[in-house]
């Protein structure tokens, strides 16, 4: 499970901390405190490479590093789970775009049971009103419920992530470039959320 409550004295492994390139995937280290800093959880972290930054739960991705070894089926870090290859591509995908809000989306879409989540690169930038529409007739559900609140903010958060991406690619940010990325960062957030689940 991605970004799973955690206590003092637990082992986390870090996906991604937002602005820090210098904490790299794979990363692990000991819980060492946990608060409440305007609603959103913050976790102190001794990591093994000496680091002291916190995990902020509403930027940044990590699992118990347990988890991770029973996922692997070994002591494996997450930086040998995904190779070097599969997390330069998806560098500029996690500063672009705001990975926990999406991957939250994304769960509850999935447990709506609406879309195959191999078809659910659409939904990320659809909007509530065609989503609404498309699936007028389905029964309404807590995940339904919540895709249909959250789809138009999600939107909004591919069409940002997209101008940074041209933006930073020194691409000319126009109607046509914008739709086109966001449609490729799209499939490419799927397959990444694939890989690390």
């Amino acid at each position: 499970m991605k970004n799973p409550e955690l206590e003092i004295g637990d082992r986390v492994t870090l996906i991604h901390m937002s602005d820090e390139s210098q904490m790299k995937p794979g990363t692990s280290g000991q819980v060492t405190g946990k608060s409440v800093v305007f609603g959103n959880t913050q976790y102190s972290v001794d990591w093994d490479t000496g680091s002291k930054l916190a995990l902020l739960s509403d930027t940044d991705a990590w699992m118990k590093e347990e988890d991770w070894n029973r996922k692997l089926g070994s002591r494996k870090r997450v930086s040998e789970a995904l190779d070097a290859d599969t997390m330069r591509k998806h560098r500029d995908l996690l500063k672009d775009f705001q990975m926990n809000e999406i991957h939250r989306y994304m769960n509850h879409l999935k447990d709506s049971g609406i879309v195959n989540m191999f078809g659910s690169g659409p939904y990320l930038y659809m909007g509530s009103e065609r989503i609404s529409h498309q699936h007028f007739y389905d029964e309404s559900t807590e995940d339904l419920d919540y895709v249909l609140e959250h789809a138009d903010h999600i939107k909004d958060l591919m069409i940002q992530g997209a101008l940074k991406d041209l933006e930073r690619r020194g691409k000319e940010v126009s109607l046509e470039n914008v739709q086109r990325t966001i449609k490729n960062k799209a499939t490419e957030i799927v397959q990444f959320l694939f890989s690390v689940h």
